[in-house]
This record gives structure tokens, sequence and C-alpha cells, in this order.
């Protein structure tokens, strides 16, 4: 996925959340903490595959794109994200 210069206002960003910062269900705000050395939140833009599908369609293509370099757990959650 290439990364754009700006993601609208409108447009929504995913974070998946290891299982570690999943607690009863809910993520814990560890998942949005900088680790050591970080400037920015991984995150990946959800409207990249197409504003017209629904949510869960914009979720499995992102978890698509994601498992080709990195190893996503069943336990995993995905944080969806949107400007307030």
């Amino acid at each position: 996925m290439k990364t754009p210069k700006n993601i609208p206002d409108s447009n929504h960003v995913l974070r998946y959340c290891k299982p570690r910062t999943v607690k009863g269900g809910r993520i814990a705000e560890s998942a949005f903490e900088f680790r050591p050395g970080e400037e920015f939140l991984s995150v990946n833009w959800a409207e990249y595959f197409g504003a017209d599908i629904t949510v869960n369609a914009q979720v499995e293509k992102v978890r698509e794109d994601m498992s080709k370099s990195f190893k996503l757990s069943a336990n995993g959650r995905f944080a969806k994200v949107f400007a307030a």
C-alpha cells in the first residue's frame, strides 16, 4: 500500500492492535503508544481499497494486504479511527 500525502478527514484509518493490547474485548490505549524512536503510528487507509465498499470489506482488504508482510493473530483487532 502506498502512503498518501493527505488522507481526507471524511476517510478512515485502521490500526492493527496486537492481542496483548486487547482487554476484555476493548482496545487498550497502549495500542496507540509510540515505541522509542517512533514519530508516527502505523495505520492503514481504509478507503484506499474503495470508498464504495462496506467497512467489513475494507477491513478484509487491509487484512489481506497486511498478511503479505506481517503475521496477524486471530486474537488481534483492528481499531477504526476517524477525524473528530
